[in-house]
């Protein structure tokens, strides 16, 4: 091979090394762009949830006000709110109690007594307790099917949901 085909062999490659250099930076640039879009969404959506949160807990101290209202016109002890999801954290975190002849009445009795606002059974067998909740979301009442083991004929809530009951305070 002549001296000047080797030359021009690589002029030709160095063009073609720099013009895939620069592809790829392009594509670099490119993906960077992505990202931070999809960063700025990130946080948008995270804000978001948090704003449902905060809705989600203002209904649910509305909601409590009107039940406190009926609770007290009808002197009963307990007022059922509804079937609630629960996760970790905890929805109601500041008491727990595992028996197994778990009743809705004992756990409510048992918040009650510790001078929490709300109860709530689940899985037939747990008691939770707290003085707020609503931070996941109401589930359909079909959530909550687990018999209490102390009482079959109720329901203490359901698989990582919560029956829960206005105890008072």
């Amino acid at each position: 091979m002549s001296g000047f085909v080797k030359c021009f062999t690589i002029l030709t490659l160095l063009t073609i090394w720099t013009e895939l250099g620069s592809t790829a930076k392009e594509c670099d640039r490119q993906l960077m762009c992505k990202l931070r879009d999809i960063n700025r969404m990130w946080k948008e959506l995270e804000g978001m949830i948090q704003e449902v949160r905060l809705d989600l807990k203002t209904e649910v101290k509305s909601l409590t006000k009107e039940v406190l209202k009926l609770a007290n016109k009808r002197k009963e002890n307990a007022v059922y709110l509804g079937c609630f999801k629960d996760s970790t954290p905890r929805d109601l975190p500041l008491f727990h109690q595992l028996d197994s002849a778990m009743t809705v009445e004992k756990c409510n009795q048992m918040c009650r007594t510790k001078g929490y606002k709300y109860a709530g059974s689940q899985t037939g067998s747990q008691c939770f307790c707290g003085d707020e909740f609503g931070s996941y979301r109401r589930v359909p009442e079909t959530s909550c099917a687990s018999s209490c083991h102390g009482d079959f004929s109720k329901i203490c809530g359901g698989s990582w949901t919560n029956s829960v009951y206005f105890v008072g305070k």
